[in-house]
């Protein structure tokens, strides 16, 4: 590489900082996009809304592309020796450090836009299940000033009794009733209006009686509006989502998803987040190591296509992030110390391999948060002396600077991950609005999901040549 392309490279190294803050525009609009939908009640200003969240994932997605243009895409590892060959923390130093900083700040950002991220692809099919627009009859009556009553039924025009079946037997706790109901209607004058309605019921329901209905009292011409199936899911054996009696005001209001889809919606979402916050956000056996103790021992030697070898052995270390194949030459001949946790050791049975949690400093004063891994012969306590002896002094002044090679993936993502995004930003933008229905609705969800589950594993190149040998 020329002199000038080096140069290139750091001007675009410093430029990541501004590119981060930039692509987090995404995940925040997305994260913003999922709450309208599913809180906000007037069509056309959630309409315009989410409009407006999908213009600003676009506007920084278009930054970013443009940068991508300008630049081009840098090598991974051009990228990182660009950093990791400027100073770090403090004075070049092979001693080992008091305290390693763990990079929280760097991991709860990349923990909250991982999440926002995946929370929206699995969001896409909740996009497609719920209701852009209401019903054309309700959609006029909310027009009209619609409310959400309890009427009285003053008549019972036909009944049809629905038997109930569970495994082919009959259950008569399931039984319910399919009838048209005639109920009076008050306007704003105080004047009573009679309609009919017909909707289907877990109880029998007779003249004398109230149900809730959707109405508008300026003009109750416009009837009422009540779901085909007023059941609760319980009692509908789990099949009606919608149009319940509570549901109704949700109904009125314009909102997409019912109090039944929104728990469906956010009990695995919560579950996929909390599983997911142990290793982003470091809890657990997922903490990272921020120093020496009792369970911490140490390796002190150069780094070698994946692997720090000297005097106490030899230990294979991969950085969070980028495959090791895409920073390993820039980490290369590099003297340094790796760290790791022996007491947050975790053994993989079928494969007979263990791995901990570790941190690499190098000796100009970056650390590099990662884990080591074991083959089944190596013993993690082996390897090594415990941190802090004589072998591996510390020195209580060194401050050292934690570099995250993730944060590089805006220099190094692919044309093919814009492509995907703008896949992505399409589905939605049509998920947004009722210009698909049935079975074409949750088809732009699975696309869109796909196409950002690709977008995510293009943002680093794949390297071909066989590694480590």
């Amino acid at each position: 590489m020329t002199n000038e392309g080096d140069h290139g490279v750091l001007r675009a190294v410093r430029r990541i900082p501004v590119l981060l803050r930039i692509a987090a525009v995404g995940p925040v609009a997305a994260v913003a996009g999922l709450l309208l939908w599913a809180v906000w009640g007037d069509p056309g200003q959630r309409l315009r809304l989410l409009a407006g969240c999908l213009g600003l994932a676009a506007a920084a997605l278009l930054v970013l592309l443009g940068h991508r243009l300008a630049v081009g895409r840098v090598d991974p590892a051009d990228a990182a020796r660009a950093v990791l060959d400027g100073p770090g923390g403090g004075a070049r130093s092979g001693a080992l450090p008091a305290v390693v900083p763990s990079g929280r700040r760097l991991r709860l950002w990349t923990g909250a836009a991982t999440l926002a991220l995946s929370g929206w692809g699995f969001g896409l099919f909740f996009l497609a299940w719920g209701d852009p627009v209401p019903p054309g009859k309700l959609a006029e009556i909310h027009r009209a000033g619609g409310v959400v009553a309890d009427v009285p039924i003053t008549g019972v025009a036909d009944t049809d009794r629905n038997e109930g079946q569970a495994r082919g037997n009959r259950s008569p706790w399931m039984d319910s009733w399919t009838q048209t109901l005639e109920v009076e209607l008050t306007d704003e004058a105080g004047r009573a209006e009679r309609v009919d309605i017909r909707t289907r019921s877990s109880h029998l329901r007779q003249a004398g009686d109230t149900i809730k209905v959707v109405y508008a009292p300026s003009d109750t011409g416009l009837g009422a509006y009540i779901g085909d199936d007023s059941r609760v899911f319980t009692r509908s054996f789990h099949v009606n989502f919608e149009g319940y009696q509570a549901d109704l005001p949700r109904l009125a209001d314009g909102r997409t998803l019912s109090g039944y889809e929104l728990l469906i919606w956010a009990v695995p979402w919560a579950l996929s987040c909390a599983l997911m916050a142990g290793s982003w956000f470091g809890l657990g056996n997922s903490r990272p190591v921020t120093g020496p103790s009792d369970t911490v021992r140490a390796l002190r030697g150069t780094f070698t296509r994946g692997r720090v070898t000297g005097d106490g052995g030899s230990v294979a270390f991969h950085p969070h992030g980028p495959a090791l194949r895409n920073v390993s030459p820039a980490l290369d001949g590099r003297a340094a110390w790796v760290l790791w946790d022996v007491a947050k050791a975790r053994e993989f049975p079928k494969s007979r391999r263990a791995d901990a949690v570790a941190v690499l400093v190098l000796d100009n004063g970056w650390a590099v948060h990662g884990e080591v891994r074991f083959a089944p012969a190596e013993d993690p306590a082996a390897a090594g002396v415990p941190a802090g002896e004589a072998r591996a002094r510390t020195d209580e002044a060194r401050r050292v600077r934690p570099w995250a090679p993730w944060t590089l993936w805006p220099l190094t993502v692919s044309f093919g991950a814009f492509a995907c995004y703008a896949v992505v930003l399409v589905c939605s933008g049509l998920l947004f609005t009722d210009v698909l229905s049935g079975f074409p609705r949750f088809l732009a969800a699975l696309v869109g999901a796909c196409c950002l589950y690709a977008a995510a594993r293009r943002h680093f190149p794949h390297r071909r040549e066989p590694w480590p040998p």
